[in-house]
């Protein structure tokens, strides 16, 4: 019976790998370091969705209506100022000019600032990718072998490929050659080292990390397209509150961007750590 147990612990595992995996190539989708297929061509997400014909047909629309915002703005921030008598006129007009132009600005540098941002995850992901042993499904693995046997050790394999006869080899059978009685310690890996508990609770806990991970990244896109949207209409208030709702917009944009810097950096540390916390 412990034979059959440790071998259901063991494709279970395996079975937790493979989603692990397919979970990081969302996750490294999503955050903007590998690319993906749309209609037969190999794009980087934010940037084929900020560039989308759909998305800048939008983003004019709103763009012709905050022209028409920014001309009533101007206009109250005029009367508020002859009531208040607190502003220059020609501060006000000039808002105004460096409003329009501003909003065309800012259209470059956001696309520059992403173009820069994908650039870096990308240099922060290769920076982590050493060797075999750093794809986090061999890491993890790794860390609940136990002992490896036969001269095998986890540079020479990639585990989601194998199966539970492939890693722990076969086993002695009693009962007309049916009953497992021993493991022959003639596969990869030592079946009686194994740490089957932690290898189960490492990879759903993990799991769950990356399915969460992953929900925010894709948040975040949503909430890049939605700034993009409001940056002509946070530049339009210029006239009347000098740049306080820009300044707003400003901070959210650049924490948005940032934000995949944690969630990539934090998957790759916590990698390399994981042989670490295994000595």
């Amino acid at each position: 019976m412990l034979i059959f147990f440790q071998e259901l612990c063991l494709q279970l595992f395996l079975w937790l790998l493979q989603l692990i995996d397919g979970l990081m190539e969302i996750f490294s989708a999503i955050a903007g370091v590998t690319n993906v297929r749309v209609n037969g061509q190999s794009v980087n997400i934010i940037e084929y969705l900020a560039g989308n014909s759909t998305v800048g047909t939008i983003f004019w629309c709103i763009f012709i209506l905050a022209v028409g915002l920014t001309c009533i703005f101007t206009i109250v921030g005029l009367v508020k100022n002859m009531i208040a008598n607190n502003r220059n006129v020609s501060t006000i007009v000039g808002k105004f000019f460096l409003a329009l132009l501003g909003t065309m600005a800012m259209l470059a540098v956001v696309f520059l600032g992403i173009l820069i941002a994908n650039s870096l995850l990308q240099l922060l992901a290769r920076i982590f990718q050493i060797d075999n042993s750093n794809k986090l499904s061999n890491a993890l693995f790794n860390a609940c072998v136990g002992n490896w046997i036969n001269g095998y050790n986890i540079n020479k394999i990639n585990v989601t490929s194998l199966s539970v006869s492939d890693i722990f080899g076969g086993y002695n059978a009693a009962l007309f050659g049916v009953w497992p009685t021993s493991w022959k310690c003639n596969g990869m890996v030592n079946p009686n080292t194994f740490m089957y508990l932690p290898a189960l609770i490492s990879s759903i806990a993990l799991g769950i990390a990356l399915i969460i991970a992953i929900l925010n990244l894709a948040k975040r896109v949503y909430e890049i397209i939605y700034l993009y949207f409001c940056m002509p209409v946070s530049m339009s208030t210029l006239p009347l509150d000098d740049g306080a709702r820009f300044k707003n917009w400003r901070e959210q944009f650049v924490t948005k961007i940032i934000l995949a810097y944690g969630a990539v950096l934090s998957v790759n540390v916590f990698v390399l750590l994981l042989p670490l916390i295994q000595s």
